[in-house]
């Protein structure tokens, strides 16, 4: 069993890239290969003329990995007014995937990814719009949450995270 302070201590976070492929100038593929232990397809093609906006990190503990993330730069007009938020800069950062390998969740992981997320992005604001399902843990996180204006909300919409850079 992996215990928190470990994994806290332990886990090392890295940028991956996403590579073009040489045969065509406008295909490029996510730095991630299939593997069983992600419910996510993460090994997806791009099409796109210039690198990719989307940047990706994975989570090793003892060489395993154990989390990939997705995060993507954002212009916060394309945000929904429903959500009522406090004046943002022009873009901000989004948390658009985070996943933990099967066999390694409920351990911790997840937040320890969220800190190094904090971490790496330290001057910026970071948002997430949770997974279904997922509501509970980014509200452990501590970051500020948001709900649609009732007026606009349906059912299984998903609540909108916020943390504000430390001045």
């Amino acid at each position: 069993m992996v215990d928190a302070l470990r994994v806290t201590s332990s886990l090392v976070f890295s940028e991956l890239f996403a590579t073009r492929e040489a045969s065509a100038r406008e295909v490029w593929t996510t730095p991630f290969a299939p593997d069983d232990h992600y419910d996510l397809s993460w090994d997806t093609t791009l099409y796109t003329r210039t690198a990719p906006r989307e940047r990706y990190f994975a989570a090793h503990l003892d060489d395993i990995e154990v989390a990939r993330v997705l995060v993507l730069q954002t212009h916060t007009n394309r945000i929904e007014p429903a959500f009522r938020l406090p004046a943002l800069p022009p873009s901000v950062t989004e948390v658009e995937w985070i996943e933990v390998a099967r066999g390694h969740r409920r351990l911790g992981i997840g937040r320890a990814v969220v800190r190094s997320l904090e971490q790496t992005f330290a001057g910026e604001h970071l948002i997430a719009f949770g997974a279904v399902g997922a509501e509970r843990f980014w509200d452990a996180t501590g970051w500020q949450r948001f709900e649609r204006d009732s007026a606009a909300s349906s059912v299984g919409q998903r609540p909108l995270h916020l943390r504000v850079p430390v001045a």
